[in-house]
């Protein structure tokens, strides 16, 4: 199985209450129905749209999810970049990300992002891709 066939989208997830004046997430079901130990390592606000973020790479497994806004992920394998997958994370999405799955995210004004690892945050362990992705946007 290719490292771009291990990515797993999820959409509408941790819903706890909806109604027509807002939605209700449960933080404990946000990792929901996936495996192992998870680390909390960001959570992202995003102020104008279409900022790129990411562009790099791990050796570890991040998932991320969005309460709200707008997130379009490009994903890679590192072996390959031409080779690629795009997905549009909107509220109540999330992501799972393998580990050396180059990513690069293009965001929209007042969005949020909510990140974690199978590991704890160690910032010696982002590639950075410099620029190689721009075929992929």
């Amino acid at each position: 199985m290719s490292r771009l066939e291990k990515v797993r989208f999820d959409d509408k997830i941790s819903i706890a209450h909806s109604d027509n004046r807002r939605e209700i997430y449960d933080p404990a079901t946000i990792l929901g129905g996936i495996r192992g130990r998870w680390y909390s390592h960001s959570i992202i606000t995003v102020l104008n749209d279409n900022v790129i973020l990411g562009e790099h790479y791990h050796d570890y497994t991040e998932v991320f999810f969005t309460p709200t806004g707008g997130f379009k992920f490009m994903l890679a394998d590192i072996d390959k970049l031409d080779n690629s997958k795009h997905f549009v994370l909107s509220r109540g999405s999330r992501i799972l990300i393998p580990g050396y799955v180059a990513h690069g995210v293009i965001c929209k004004k007042n969005s949020v992002l909510i990140g974690f690892g199978n590991i704890k945050f160690d910032p010696e362990r982002i590639f950075k891709l410099n620029g190689k992705m721009a075929s992929i946007f």
